[in-house]
């Protein structure tokens, strides 16, 4: 993690790589979808869709039937299952086809959705979807390549609704001297110079309450560091979390491009979320809070390291990541520490400040510089009326902000007395 002063800072470890498993019969994996403890593979190669146990075991091969005759769809680049009305339904981003397929887990389709004809629309852009999702009300959301506009929205019954949550332009240096200068340029000069659109995202993810998280990729050779590279978004796209820069704080330039995080795939655990890095091969772990409690894993050829991370699910607190690559899944589990982090985590998140104090203390005894947790334990020991030792645990975790609130309530209480 990275401490106060914006250092990398080592720490135990949180998460360890269990096993990883080649996914046989698999051609090139490009999408991962876990549900109901069963491993979702979208195979871009032979053009189905591949489903393992919880220990990459093989279990059936999904081929997609329209009209009742079975297709290879080259390129599926996106998949998702979810239930609706008790039903159980397999979603299919075809990008080379220019689609999306709603079937049944038989993989036989139930309906197409292609290209909405409606103003809406951005013109010149085909509909070429690349990540897929479903929420608890039927609402298909969909990624496509090149468009800009946010996600696309459809009815289950296949009505266009619209776009839902759109990026907003980057204001860079860069893009503020273009402005300048189209203010002094003609027609013809202005076509040859950069067009700014916002920044598409690269993946999404969706947890029990209804909130999507996003994440963008746009970071490497942009020759800024980006914000709001993750967004939790409400109903109406609103997001609802601090908008920050996320992912590595230390960066390099390679060739005078800006090597940065580039999220590929997000996902929501009970309390917390993991954002997986193309760039570094990087998973970060993030509280509710967008506190960021670890980073593990990385590029390489050892156990727990990637060739080319494209996805990431979990099945409860264990983790799995596909590296299109090798066709491998990863498996990680967690430490003992990493248990006592997320418990202390939620814990306090549930409002149970008692059972996580002994947590906190726990983790603060093999990790005393932890600012979260010397933050954490500061909050909680306010709460108990503790005020002088929460100023200490302010102190150790340099959180300014709280420290001054607490240090003018005491200010005030001993001149009241």
């Amino acid at each position: 993690y990275y401490n106060t002063k914006e250092e990398s800072v080592t720490s135990p470890n949180v998460y360890e790589p269990n096993v990883a498993s080649v996914l046989k019969d698999t051609g090139k994996a490009t999408d991962m979808m876990i549900y109901n403890e069963q491993i979702f593979i979208a195979d871009g190669q032979d053009g189905d869709i591949k489903v393992y146990d919880s220990n990459a075991n093989f279990l059936k091969r999904i081929t997609i039937k329209e009209n009742g005759v079975e297709g290879k769809h080259a390129n599926i680049s996106g998949i998702f299952v979810a239930k609706y009305n008790n039903e159980e339904y397999l979603l299919v981003a075809d990008k080379d086809g220019f689609k999306i397929l709603l079937c049944n887990l038989e993989g036989e389709v139930i309906k197409s959705f292609l290209r909405p004809d409606s103003e809406l629309m951005p013109s010149g852009v085909d509909f070429m979807p690349t990540k897929v999702m479903m929420d608890k009300d039927g609402v298909i959301y969909a990624l496509s390549d090149g468009m800009y506009t946010g996600a696309a929205m459809f009815s289950f019954e296949g009505e266009f609704i619209g776009f839902y949550g759109a990026n907003k332009v980057e204001i860079t240096a860069s893009l503020l001297l273009d402005m300048f200068w189209k203010s002094l340029l003609n027609k013809a000069q202005k076509e040859h110079m950069s067009r700014y659109v916002p920044v598409e995202y690269s993946n999404f993810d969706i947890d029990e309450q209804g909130f999507i998280y996003t994440v963008t990729s746009q970071g490497t050779g942009s020759g800024t560091r980006l914000v709001e590279q993750v967004k939790k978004m409400n109903a109406k796209s609103i997001n609802i979390i601090e908008s920050k820069s996320y992912g590595d704080i230390e960066y390099s330039y390679d060739y005078q491009k800006l090597i940065d995080t580039a999220f590929i795939d997000i996902a929501v655990i009970d309390g917390a979320f993991l954002a997986l890095d193309k760039t570094r091969g990087h998973i970060f772990l993030y509280d509710d809070d967008c506190n960021l409690l670890c980073i593990f894993s990385g590029l390489g050829n050892k156990l727990g390291l990637f060739k080319n991370p494209i996805a990431i699910d979990t099945i409860g607190d264990e983790i799995y990541v596909v590296d299109g690559d090798t066709n491998q899944i990863v498996k990680f589990t967690l430490t003992e520490y990493g248990s006592n982090l997320l418990s202390a985590t939620r814990y306090y998140q549930n409002g149970e400040g008692e059972k996580a104090k002994e947590l906190w203390q726990n983790i603060l005894r093999v990790n005393s510089g932890f600012a979260v947790a010397n933050t954490r334990m500061g909050q909680i020991q306010f709460d108990e009326g503790d005020y002088e030792s929460a100023l200490e645990s302010f102190k150790k975790s340099e959180d300014r902000e709280n420290y001054s609130l607490v240090f003018d309530l005491v200010r005030k209480n001993t001149i009241n007395k």
